[in-house]
């Protein structure tokens, strides 16, 4: 037997462009959208077979607002006094492009443990009791004295991707001199940079809960709950030399 799933997707997309003239081109793109399903891929499950409605939810890799904007900049060449030959050969060539993004939080769930007495083939969710995010840091995303087990038999109150990681930004370069050797003989060195500021990203918190008993807060053993497990990558910086002829 196999249960039919279902998802939604809507969206504004706005895009203004700036052709290439005086040396430069700019693309700025903006989407704001909503998708909403009852599960993710093909691995989920569904928590409440006799209520998949209960599953509806903002999908696991909704983002709402995503801003980009893409830049190319051809640095003018040396003209007057200095245009001279070995000026010419430092001086003209350059490329400077960019990819500049800044995205919405993605949403994930917070589970717990309990037992909601064989009728349930998914996750079980925990009760709110508070203000999930009081105290919110870098250090802990949400608060563990906002969450509570289920009494066994029933569901939490919580639902699926009920909570939103953190949003991000980040901004990626490529810096290119372009040599003419001869003329069917050409040079680039490129020097590519990604996440350029070194933004520190969080991809993924451990959202885990758990109790010693149903209807308590949360473990004194579970110390790690909240807290960021995962993040995009660090500043990388890529040098290349391409010869084309």
């Amino acid at each position: 037997v196999e249960t039919k799933a279902y998802s939604s997707y809507n969206a504004m997309m706005v895009r203004l462009s700036r052709r290439f003239a005086n040396n430069v081109t700019v693309n700025f793109n903006y989407t704001w959208s909503k998708v909403m399903d009852v599960a993710d891929n093909d691995s989920d499950t569904i928590n409440n077979p006799f209520n998949m409605r209960q599953s509806w939810a903002p999908a696991g890799y909704d983002q709402t607002n995503v801003f980009a904007t893409d830049f190319v900049y051809q640095l003018p060449k040396v003209t007057g006094a200095l245009d001279k030959r070995g000026l010419r050969t430092v001086f003209n060539g350059w490329e400077l492009s960019g990819i500049i993004r800044a995205q919405s939080g993605m949403p994930f769930s917070v589970t717990s443990n309990g037992s909601t007495m064989g009728v349930d083939s998914g996750s079980q969710y925990p009760n709110i009791i508070g203000d999930p995010y009081a105290g919110q840091n870098k250090y802990g995303w949400i608060n563990p004295a906002a969450f509570q087990r289920p009494l066994d038999g029933q569901y939490g109150n919580v639902h699926r991707n009920a909570f939103r990681m953190p949003g991000t930004q980040n901004m990626d370069a490529n810096l290119v001199k372009n040599f003419a050797i001869r003329e069917s003989v050409k040079a680039a060195f490129r020097c590519e940079i990604f996440n350029v500021f070194n933004h520190p990203q969080i991809w993924g918190l451990n959202s885990g809960f758990s109790a010693d008993n149903q209807g308590g807060l949360i473990s004194t053993s579970n110390t790690n709950f909240g807290q960021p497990n995962s993040w995009r990558e660090a500043r990388i910086i890529q040098l290349a030399l391409r010869f084309s002829f």
